[in-house]
């Protein structure tokens, strides 16, 4: 992928994830720049009581949980993995 943009990178992968889930590329990337700015967070809490967030989608929780069930994958994984 040598010569592309980290927005086309993910444009694809959010096509790879309409096309897996039905989900509409366009909502899902709107939702990661509603999240995290569409950046990579790495489980840094933001605020006192509320669990860290992860990946493009901030995910944290039981819908990291969901995440990482829907993507066939450990939790462990999904927090490091778009």
């Amino acid at each position: 992928m040598a010569g592309r943009s980290g927005a086309a990178v993910l444009g694809d992968a959010f096509e790879v994830a309409e096309a897996h889930t039905g989900v509409p590329a366009e909502l899902l990337a709107a939702i990661a720049q509603a999240e995290t700015g569409v950046r990579m967070v790495q489980g840094v809490e933001e605020f006192p009581g509320q669990e860290a967030g992860f990946g493009v989608m901030g995910l944290r929780g039981a819908n990291l949980l969901e995440g990482a069930d829907l993507a066939e994958m450990p939790v462990d994984d999904a927090r490091f993995q778009m």
